[in-house]
Protein backbone atom coordinates (compact mmCIF):
# COMPACT_ATOMS: atom_id res chain seq x y z
CA UNK A 1 0.00 0.00 0.00
CA UNK A 2 1.19 3.32 -0.58
CA UNK A 3 1.98 5.52 1.81
CA UNK A 4 -0.58 8.29 1.06
CA UNK A 5 -3.44 5.78 1.34
CA UNK A 6 -3.12 6.16 5.19
CA UNK A 7 -4.20 9.48 5.53
CA UNK A 8 -6.95 9.00 2.90
CA UNK A 9 -9.52 11.33 4.88
CA UNK A 10 -7.14 14.24 5.66
CA UNK A 11 -7.94 14.96 1.88
CA UNK A 12 -11.11 16.56 1.93
CA UNK A 13 -9.51 19.79 4.82
CA UNK A 14 -6.68 20.30 2.10
CA UNK A 15 -7.99 22.88 -0.86
CA UNK A 16 -5.96 24.08 -3.72
CA UNK A 17 -6.93 27.26 -5.65
CA UNK A 18 -4.77 29.34 -8.87
CA UNK A 19 -2.76 32.02 -7.25
CA UNK A 20 -4.53 35.64 -7.57
CA UNK A 21 -1.63 37.79 -8.37
CA UNK A 22 -4.19 40.86 -5.88
CA UNK A 23 -5.53 38.71 -3.29
CA UNK A 24 -2.50 36.45 -2.93
CA UNK A 25 0.48 38.39 -3.31
CA UNK A 26 1.25 39.57 0.42
CA UNK A 27 0.15 35.55 1.60
CA UNK A 28 3.22 34.57 -1.41
CA UNK A 29 5.81 37.24 -0.29
CA UNK A 30 5.80 36.43 3.51
CA UNK A 31 6.00 33.00 3.19
CA UNK A 32 8.73 33.20 0.38
CA UNK A 33 10.34 36.05 2.43
CA UNK A 34 10.50 33.29 5.10
CA UNK A 35 12.36 30.71 2.97
CA UNK A 36 15.00 32.49 1.15
CA UNK A 37 18.06 30.40 2.88
CA UNK A 38 16.30 27.53 0.92
CA UNK A 39 15.66 28.69 -2.38
CA UNK A 40 17.69 29.16 -4.84
CA UNK A 41 17.43 32.52 -5.56
CA UNK A 42 17.67 34.09 -2.19
CA UNK A 43 16.13 38.05 -3.38
CA UNK A 44 13.64 39.47 -1.26
CA UNK A 45 11.11 41.11 -3.90
CA UNK A 46 8.46 44.08 -3.37
CA UNK A 47 5.24 43.58 -3.21
CA UNK A 48 4.97 45.11 -6.71
CA UNK A 49 7.73 43.24 -7.94
CA UNK A 50 5.72 39.94 -6.59
CA UNK A 51 2.60 41.36 -8.27
CA UNK A 52 4.09 41.85 -11.69
CA UNK A 53 5.57 38.21 -11.36
CA UNK A 54 2.90 36.40 -10.16
CA UNK A 55 1.38 37.98 -13.42
CA UNK A 56 3.55 36.54 -15.79
CA UNK A 57 3.84 32.67 -14.53
CA UNK A 58 3.60 30.62 -17.47
CA UNK A 59 2.04 28.19 -15.22
CA UNK A 60 -0.30 29.21 -12.21
CA UNK A 61 1.00 28.88 -8.75
CA UNK A 62 -1.50 27.37 -6.32
CA UNK A 63 -2.46 28.73 -2.67
CA UNK A 64 -3.22 25.73 -0.47
CA UNK A 65 -5.38 25.72 2.51
CA UNK A 66 -6.19 23.79 5.33
CA UNK A 67 -9.52 23.87 7.48
CA UNK A 68 -9.94 27.43 5.15
CA UNK A 69 -6.27 28.90 6.32
CA UNK A 70 -3.99 29.98 4.00
CA UNK A 71 -0.84 27.49 5.04
CA UNK A 72 1.57 27.43 1.77
CA UNK A 73 1.55 27.78 -2.10
CA UNK A 74 2.90 24.86 -4.69
CA UNK A 75 5.13 26.37 -7.62
CA UNK A 76 5.22 24.77 -11.15
CA UNK A 77 7.23 25.36 -13.87
CA UNK A 78 9.00 23.60 -16.62
CA UNK A 79 6.32 22.15 -18.04
CA UNK A 80 7.03 19.59 -20.68
CA UNK A 81 4.23 18.81 -23.06
CA UNK A 82 6.81 16.77 -25.26
CA UNK A 83 7.79 14.50 -22.15
CA UNK A 84 4.49 14.83 -19.70
CA UNK A 85 6.58 16.04 -16.95
CA UNK A 86 7.11 19.63 -14.56
CA UNK A 87 8.88 20.76 -11.21
CA UNK A 88 7.00 21.47 -8.64
CA UNK A 89 8.08 22.78 -5.28
CA UNK A 90 6.15 24.27 -2.08
CA UNK A 91 6.62 26.94 0.62
CA UNK A 92 4.84 26.34 3.62
CA UNK A 93 4.15 28.93 6.23
CA UNK A 94 6.17 28.60 8.75
CA UNK A 95 3.99 28.32 11.73
CA UNK A 96 2.33 25.28 9.86
CA UNK A 97 5.79 23.66 9.70
CA UNK A 98 6.08 20.74 11.88
CA UNK A 99 2.58 19.27 11.57
CA UNK A 100 2.51 17.15 8.53
CA UNK A 101 0.84 19.24 6.03
CA UNK A 102 3.69 19.16 3.50
CA UNK A 103 3.43 16.02 3.13
CA UNK A 104 -0.74 16.04 3.51
CA UNK A 105 -0.55 18.47 1.05
CA UNK A 106 2.18 16.72 -1.64
CA UNK A 107 -0.27 13.98 -1.26
CA UNK A 108 -3.22 15.81 -2.27
CA UNK A 109 -1.92 18.26 -4.83
CA UNK A 110 0.80 15.55 -7.20
CA UNK A 111 -2.18 13.15 -8.55
CA UNK A 112 -4.56 16.45 -8.97
CA UNK A 113 -1.58 17.94 -11.41
CA UNK A 114 -0.39 14.50 -12.76
CA UNK A 115 -4.01 13.98 -14.14
CA UNK A 116 -4.23 18.01 -15.11
CA UNK A 117 -0.84 18.38 -16.72
CA UNK A 118 -1.42 14.29 -18.31
CA UNK A 119 2.51 14.07 -16.82
CA UNK A 120 4.54 11.19 -16.93
CA UNK A 121 6.98 12.37 -14.04
CA UNK A 122 7.81 15.52 -11.56
CA UNK A 123 11.01 16.68 -10.80
CA UNK A 124 12.46 19.06 -7.76
CA UNK A 125 15.57 20.61 -7.14
CA UNK A 126 16.34 21.11 -3.48
CA UNK A 127 19.74 22.52 -1.71
CA UNK A 128 21.38 20.06 0.45
CA UNK A 129 21.36 21.99 3.30
CA UNK A 130 17.36 21.89 3.22
CA UNK A 131 18.19 17.96 4.62
CA UNK A 132 13.84 18.62 5.96
CA UNK A 133 12.71 19.04 2.70
CA UNK A 134 14.76 15.87 1.73
CA UNK A 135 13.17 13.61 3.90
CA UNK A 136 9.86 14.43 3.21
CA UNK A 137 10.87 14.07 -0.58
CA UNK A 138 12.23 10.82 -0.35
CA UNK A 139 8.80 9.26 2.42
CA UNK A 140 6.99 10.78 -1.17
CA UNK A 141 8.74 8.27 -3.48
CA UNK A 142 10.92 10.77 -4.73
CA UNK A 143 14.54 9.59 -5.95
CA UNK A 144 17.56 11.46 -6.61
CA UNK A 145 18.64 11.69 -10.42
CA UNK A 146 21.42 14.30 -10.08
CA UNK A 147 23.39 16.23 -8.05
CA UNK A 148 24.76 20.17 -9.48
CA UNK A 149 27.96 19.69 -7.52
CA UNK A 150 28.93 23.66 -5.69
CA UNK A 151 25.65 24.64 -7.54
CA UNK A 152 25.36 27.76 -5.31
CA UNK A 153 27.69 30.08 -3.14
CA UNK A 154 25.85 31.70 0.18
CA UNK A 155 27.74 33.30 3.47
CA UNK A 156 31.20 31.67 2.17
CA UNK A 157 29.82 28.09 1.80
CA UNK A 158 29.44 25.75 -1.08
CA UNK A 159 25.77 24.16 -1.70
CA UNK A 160 24.62 21.39 -3.72
CA UNK A 161 21.33 21.63 -5.52
CA UNK A 162 19.60 17.90 -5.70
CA UNK A 163 17.58 17.39 -8.78
CA UNK A 164 14.97 14.55 -7.66
CA UNK A 165 11.69 13.00 -9.86
CA UNK A 166 9.16 11.07 -9.24
CA UNK A 167 7.18 8.50 -11.77
CA UNK A 168 4.44 6.04 -12.10
CA UNK A 169 2.86 8.31 -9.05
CA UNK A 170 -0.71 8.54 -11.09
CA UNK A 171 -1.05 4.80 -11.35
CA UNK A 172 -0.17 4.22 -7.53
CA UNK A 173 -2.06 7.27 -6.58
CA UNK A 174 -5.53 6.79 -8.75
CA UNK A 175 -7.76 5.14 -6.07
CA UNK A 176 -7.09 7.83 -3.87
CA UNK A 177 -7.61 10.62 -6.22
CA UNK A 178 -10.89 9.43 -7.23
CA UNK A 179 -11.84 9.94 -3.13
CA UNK A 180 -11.14 13.25 -2.99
Amino acid sequence: MYICEKIKGFFKRIKFRVIDENKDVILLKSIRDQHLKYLHNSNSFSIEDTKKWIATLPIPYYIVSYDNNDIGYFRLSEYSDMNNSLYIGMDLDDKYIGKNLAFRSYCSFIPYIFDVYNLNKIYLEVLSTNIRAMKLYRRLGFITEKIKYKEIYRNGIDIDSIIMSLTGYKIKMLDIYNDI
